[in-house]
């Protein structure tokens, strides 16, 4: 039978040969070190915190914004027309100053969903309601933010 040769680490200069115990900590350290790091890389590959679908996050509003009166041709058959007074709710935190520079483009942005309704599409509670939710939506994406957090109608009138 041969003796098995056991391999002892080698020795650098003024250093003692580290120790099993000392192995096991620098492992475990390591793997420790590995694993959060892969964690957070993830995470943030991923974008971090999803909100749910359908689940829009609520923004409080911190000052309102009146827009002079609308008058439009409403979209389909016949003469139809809507005259209409709004406000909008502006986010907490955003200079009203800001907003205020960008009239022509939000009144541009109104014009162009009212623009494309239709008297049926207006004559319901429900429909208003959708419609504000467009208007809100117009309005932030004609001025690349999402200032806008409330459309209120202060008159509302169709024929």
């Amino acid at each position: 039978m041969s003796k098995k040769k056991q391999e002892k680490p080698e020795a650098v200069e003024g250093e003692a040969p580290p120790s099993k115990s000392k192995k096991k900590i620098i492992a475990i350290i390591a793997t420790v070190l590995i694993l959060t790091l892969g964690v957070v890389g993830a995470k943030g590959m991923l974008g971090g915190k999803k909100e749910k679908p359908g689940v829009k996050k609520v923004l409080k509003e911190g000052s309102q914004l009146p827009l002079d009166e609308f008058m439009v041709n409403l979209s389909g058959p016949g003469d139809h027309y809507l005259r209409t007074t709004i406000t909008l709710g502006i986010a907490k935190g955003v200079e009203s100053s800001t907003t205020s520079t960008q009239i022509a483009q939000i009144r541009d942005a109104v014009l162009n969903v009212l623009t494309n309704e239709t008297v049926q599409d207006i004559s319901t509670d429900k429909g208003r309601e959708e419609l504000k939710k467009m208007l809100e939506a117009g309005c932030n994406a004609e001025i690349h933010k999402d200032e806008v957090v409330n459309v209120y109608f202060t008159e509302f009138a169709y024929q």
